[in-house]
């Protein structure tokens, strides 16, 4: 029996004893994606970008940076409309549209999806696992794309992080094309330094999980 037989939402992996994987959803975004790129090339850190449709054909060679960088990029839906992934048939044509611009830009289709604001049901797993769609959740998602969350704030939350999460911060936002994310990048580096001191290494999302990251 395979995950088709049995869809479940992929949201941490408590088999892995010294790995967690580092998402980033909503870009990819001019103002911040490459700040983002730059940092984890400094820290050899390897991360999943959850990617939108529209986005990635705003900006091709931003999304083509990303890939050839060696980071998993992962299915977010074309537009990011959060309604939209709650009905079976139109998630599915948000993401085959999605997966459209990914093969004509970077000529890959991500097998891992991410549901715009996570809002997905049963009947959505079901049905785009049957089309061979991982449907990834996540274990630790600290707030850093609201306003009001300071950035001790989001460091207490990712103080909570554990061997087998997933992490998801944000290179971009749902309503902003083009946010800063400065307040992200703060404290990226004090995560990632605290991570590696306590042996946990970053790994794709695929990698964590061990299945196939593209079609």
């Amino acid at each position: 029996m395979n995950f088709v037989d049995r869809p479940r939402l992929f949201h941490e992996n408590p088999a892995s004893k010294d790995a967690i994987a580092l998402t980033f959803d909503d870009g990819p975004c001019f103002t911040s994606t490459p700040d983002v790129l730059d940092l984890l090339k400094e820290q050899a850190v390897r991360a999943t970008f959850f990617m939108i449709g529209e986005r990635v054909r705003r900006h091709p060679d931003l999304a083509r940076r990303v890939f050839n960088g060696g980071h998993q990029i992962a299915n977010h839906s074309d537009r990011h409309v959060a309604f939209r992934s709650l009905v079976p048939s139109v998630c599915k044509k948000e993401i085959e549209k999605a997966e459209q611009t990914f093969r004509s830009v970077m000529g890959i289709a991500p097998r891992f999806y991410r549901a715009p604001k996570g809002l997905i049901n049963r009947y959505v797993i079901k049905a785009i696992s049957s089309a061979g769609y991982y449907v990834a959740s996540w274990s630790c998602m600290p707030g850093d794309y609201f306003g009001w969350h300071t950035a001790a704030w989001i460091g207490k939350r990712l103080s909570k992080v554990r061997p087998g999460h997933i992490v998801v911060l944000h290179d971009g936002l749902s309503r902003q094309p083009e946010p800063d994310r400065t307040r992200t990048l703060s404290i990226l580096p004090g995560f990632i330094r605290g991570m590696k001191k306590q042996g946990i290494c970053f790994v794709t999302i695929a990698d964590l999980f061990g299945l196939p990251p593209y079609f």
